[in-house]
């Protein structure tokens, strides 16, 4: 079964049995739109200029979620950093990631359920119908880490967005193996012959949602606090 990036990332984040996820809404809607920013990165759609997002208008987007963004950017009358952005435009995550998960829902590897909160306010939960899909993703994804397989550009992606998002937990089963996790997930990108061309593009990303999660969570404490 073919599954973008995005949808590999929402399978694993998700919790196995329960309606939830396994890593916050912070964490989930940032790497959404760090794992968009890169996609049209690599693209030649967007360039990264001293940390600062530059839209290549010479070459097209056919990215399904891209163009809201792209949109975006365009009208914003300076050049904005990278993480800027991301916090910006992760209010948009929530739509991209119920898209998703609507996607995933026709292919058969959930379900999703609409509830109510004192009987008029809606939510939705979200159940795998099997567990097997996400267990092969995880071990694929670890075999590449720990260098028992070769790693495909997509692969390279999701872990280096898993690493920034410290989804560690999702992939490794004890503390010993998470640390060694950890360092073989830094080193993956820069000793990969296939990477070499992204490496500084996802260290980029990475910096940018990991340091967008912190500035977002911030600004959420202080709020609450006033």
């Amino acid at each position: 079964m073919k599954l973008s990036t995005l949808e590999r990332f929402l399978l694993l984040a998700k919790h196995p049995y329960k309606g939830r996820f396994m890593i916050s809404d912070l964490h989930i809607h940032h790497g959404i739109i760090g794992i968009i920013f890169l996609e049209l990165h690599l693209k030649g759609v967007l360039s990264l200029e001293n940390d600062k997002v530059i839209v290549n208008d010479d070459v097209k987007s056919d990215h399904l979620f891209g163009e809201e963004l792209l949109t975006r950017i365009k009208k914003s009358r300076r050049h904005r950093k990278l993480k800027n952005w991301i916090i910006k435009l992760s209010g948009k995550a929530s739509a991209i990631k119920w898209l998703c998960l609507q996607a995933m829902e026709q292919k058969g590897l959930l379900s999703i359920e609409k509830k109510k909160f004192l009987l008029f306010i809606p939510y939705r939960k979200t159940y795998l119908v099997e567990q097997s899909t996400r267990e092969q993703l995880i071990e694929h994804l670890k075999a590449c880490a720990f260098k028992q397989k070769e790693p495909q550009q997509e692969d390279i992606l999701l872990l280096g967005m898993a690493e920034a998002c410290q989804m560690h937990k999702i992939l490794a089963d004890n503390k010993d193996e998470r640390k060694l996790l950890k360092k073989e997930l830094k080193n993956l990108i820069k000793e990969n012959a296939f990477a070499g061309a992204i490496d500084q593009s996802i260290r980029q990303v990475q910096a940018a949602v990991v340091a967008a999660v912190i500035a977002s969570a911030a600004g959420a404490a202080a709020s609450s606090g006033r």
